[in-house]
């Protein structure tokens, strides 16, 4: 059992490249708030979970406010800061609530001060983590379906396959595994993968 606490930060480094190219700072905050927050927060059970202090933002900044943000779609994808913050919340909800962790209660109530979610049994009960995942996953079935029809126009034209590309190779070995990931963990849910001992294997998420 493990006690799990907050930190806030300020602002997150990314310095990601992809074979020497480096990839916008935007598009890796998306990929990290949604890819990498789960795995990294229960691989690292010892650091705290950050919060990102101008996170949960709804439109008022110097009123933040979780409980708010977080079950809206609209405003939870509004800013990767407030995405981030969500599926903070939302792991930690997981871990302590139906899960054997506990959370440190005066970490969480300076947290609570600021970003307004009550507690993270309470937070929990939102059921933010299913909504990004089932949202997720319908972007995932688009993307899939989109490469599945390029792959159809290419194999009925006069180059067949041959006409395919390092890009097509490259989307298809990308998206097919993570949209089945997705789409198992939206049908089981995050608990099955809880209460195997798996939860990187169940949610595919990646380091902080």
């Amino acid at each position: 059992m493990v006690e799990r606490k907050f930190q806030i930060i300020d602002k997150y480094d990314f310095n990601r490249t992809y074979h020497g190219i480096a990839i916008s700072e935007q598009w890796q905050a998306w990929e990290t708030a949604h890819f990498f927050r789960v795995r990294s927060i229960i691989e690292n059970p010892t650091v705290g979970a950050r919060l990102i202090s101008y996170g949960c933002n709804n439109g008022d900044a110097s009123s933040l406010n979780c409980t708010t943000t977080c079950p809206n779609a609209t405003l939870m994808y509004n800013s990767p800061e407030n995405l981030w913050n969500c599926m903070t919340l939302a792991t930690l909800g997981m871990l302590v609530g139906p899960g054997n962790d506990t959370i440190d209660r005066k970490s969480e109530k300076k947290m609570d001060e600021q970003f307004h979610f009550g507690t993270v049994e309470k937070f929990n009960t939102l059921n933010t983590l299913r909504m990004a995942t089932e949202l997720l996953t319908v972007i995932m079935i688009f993307i899939g379906l989109r490469e599945m029809v390029e792959l159809l126009d290419m194999h009925s034209g006069d180059g067949g396959l041959s006409t395919w590309g390092f890009g097509q190779l490259v989307a298809v070995a990308i998206w097919f595994p993570v949209m089945i990931k997705f789409i198992c963990l939206s049908i089981f849910g995050p608990g099955r993968g809880k209460a195997e001992g798996q939860y990187g294997e169940a949610t595919g998420l990646g380091d902080d």
